[in-house]
């Protein structure tokens, strides 16, 4: 009888691994959202598997590309519990790093790369590039100074270089060095920056009251594909140095131009950034045609 019954025994389990693996092979014909679920469903079902190392790590990479990031972050912690020396580690750990560094959470981005400080050369490299970035994002500009020169000197050709460099320079300009700024602003031209560069030195030129310089670059930049949120700060830019060039109309359309963008967006903070600027302006031209004192505040 006994026999019988490890013979069941072992049948239904070469059943589930049959049954475990078919699915597997389906779930990479799916959509990501209908992954995550089949990937959710292995692991439940099959806790046993010699692959749940592997369907752990694969719903996690389908967590952070739906930007599930909270859900994400529970199944690495649980990856790194469950296999401390799994092959997927490394994989994870950055992954986790670099999607809360896009998602804009700077300040979780920051504690985790720095509480993993040591580590390969490579994942060093990638940590020391988000807290350059996270840094600089949260205004810690000399912190972002001193990380900038620690990637550099350790990776003067890792992947990350004019992203570090473009940080590199925001910090100075944010610091009143504006000529180290510049020199390192107009050497960028990779696409991706090259907007981004051109709109910082914009800023440097209207802060310099170049207004001139910063329309003819202003016109430039609008020409580039920009992302929603460069694009509502060109527009915004343009439409306060037209003002202040006099050109009543091209500042109208620009500030529209933004408010819009930035609504349609649900930017609210950068709505309300260029409501303020627009009540400005409509509250200067009530005394068109008066010398206005407040001209430079635009």
């Amino acid at each position: 009888g006994s026999s019988e019954k490890s013979d069941l025994s072992s049948s239904n389990e070469r059943n589930a691994v049959l049954l475990a693996r078919s699915i597997e092979q389906y779930v990479h014909t799916q959509p990501v959202r209908q992954r995550g679920y089949l990937l959710n469903q292995l692991l439940e079902h099959f806790p046993e598997s010699t692959r749940v190392s592997e369907w752990l790590y694969q719903s996690i990479v389908v967590s952070f590309e739906l930007d599930q990031i909270d859900q994400a972050r529970a199944a690495v912690s649980l990856y790194q519990s469950k296999f401390p020396d799994g092959k997927h580690r490394e994989t994870v750990e950055l992954l986790e790093l670099s999607s809360l560094f896009d998602a804009g959470q700077y300040l979780e981005a920051l504690e985790l790369a720095g509480a993993n400080a040591l580590g390969a050369v490579a994942q060093r490299e990638d940590r020391l590039y988000v807290m350059t970035g996270s840094t600089c994002f949260l205004g810690e500009y000399e912190r972002s100074l001193k990380l900038a020169a620690e990637y550099l000197s350790l990776s003067p050709n890792g992947k990350h270089v004019m992203s570090v460099r473009y940080f590199r320079a925001v910090s100075y300009a944010r610091l009143g060095y504006t000529t180290q700024a510049r020199s390192i602003l107009s050497n960028i031209t990779v696409d991706e920056l090259h907007g981004y560069a051109q709109y910082e030195l914009a800023v440097l030129d209207f802060e310099s009251a170049s207004y001139l310089e910063a329309q003819e670059r202003l016109v430039h930049v609008r020409e580039l594909e920009l992302v929603p949120q460069l694009r509502v700060h060109v527009d915004l830019l343009s439409a306060r140095t037209a003002a202040i060039l006099r050109n009543r109309e091209a500042a109208e359309v620009s500030y529209k131009a933004a408010l819009e963008l930035a609504r349609s967006s649900d930017m609210l903070e950068l709505e309300q950034e260029v409501m303020f600027h627009l009540i400005a302006f409509y509250g200067r031209e009530q005394v068109a045609g008066d010398p206005n004192p407040d001209m430079g505040k635009c």
